[in-house]
């Protein structure tokens, strides 16, 4: 995990696991042969990363629970890793909801969103039978991973100052 900082003062982080060990078939759904406009998940099985890319040293996910998750990463021994979600001030929909390790990310700590609030649709209606509200939004595919290219700008932010940060708390 990550490691202490004098900028983590008494914080201890909220950590989560999600557990992604069920069996993933090849024709699971990808990044690959995922349209942008789908936004029925209901042939992907939950927990299953659904597109995964890096840019600028950042690991970028987009996953199935519920609804579509997305999710910011930076190396486990980042200065940036190990804070809980309410301490990462990020502008992402419905707030951060999430901090940790992703298993099959092994070495990364991620924070995470999702697309599971009120006013959004979420599968899970669909998969217990239960009749949805008529004017939730229906997330799609293309609209999440462009979120998550978003919300990265102002990430990527935080990783700089962090990093400046831990600099001068090292040479000081």
């Amino acid at each position: 995990m990550g490691t202490n900082h004098p900028i983590i003062v008494n914080v201890p982080p909220v950590k989560g696991n999600i557990d992604k060990s069920e069996d993933t078939q090849s024709t699971q759904p990808t990044a690959d042969n995922l349209s942008d406009d789908v936004w029925d998940l209901t042939d992907i099985k939950r927990h299953s990363i659904v597109a995964d890319w890096y840019e600028d040293g950042v690991r970028c996910i987009v996953m199935r629970n519920i609804g579509f998750c997305g999710y910011v990463g930076i190396p486990e021994n980042h200065p940036l890793a190990g804070f809980g979600y309410d301490d990462i001030p990020l502008d992402c929909h419905g707030g951060l909801t999430f901090c940790g390790e992703i298993k099959g990310a092994d070495g990364w700590y991620f924070y995470g969103w999702d697309y599971s609030h009120s006013g959004d649709y979420v599968n899970f209606y669909k998969e217990i039978d239960m009749p949805s509200f008529g004017d939730d939004r229906k997330w799609t595919f293309g609209e999440v991973k462009q979120e998550v290219r978003d919300v990265l700008w102002g990430f990527k932010r935080l990783i700089k100052l962090s990093e400046r940060i831990a600099k001068g708390s090292q040479e000081g």
